[in-house]
């Protein structure tokens, strides 16, 4: 079967196996408690938490000698704690 003919759900199955073969590697960032402003700026990828992950990105790459082309991407959790 020929990679254009293959459907959207073999062609996730296929990207899933990629993915999977790939090291356990992980990095978490504590950022705090953070105003809403702030949040807002980080959904549009921009004002300073958007560069603190960023940076965190960078140094976690050069620590591990990963190839700064590489692609990262950031999963952000946000949630809200009870009083």
């Amino acid at each position: 079967m020929k990679d254009c003919d293959m459907d959207e759900k073999d062609q996730s199955q296929s990207a899933t196996a990629t993915a999977a073969s790939l090291p356990d590697l992980g990095l978490f960032v504590e950022l705090g408690s953070q105003g809403r402003k702030d949040i807002a700026r980080l959904k549009e990828g921009k004002g300073v938490l958007a560069q603190d992950i960023k940076a965190a990105v960078y140094q976690w790459h050069q620590e591990l000698g990963i190839d700064p082309a590489a692609a990262v991407v950031p999963v952000v959790l946000l949630y809200r704690r009870d009083r």
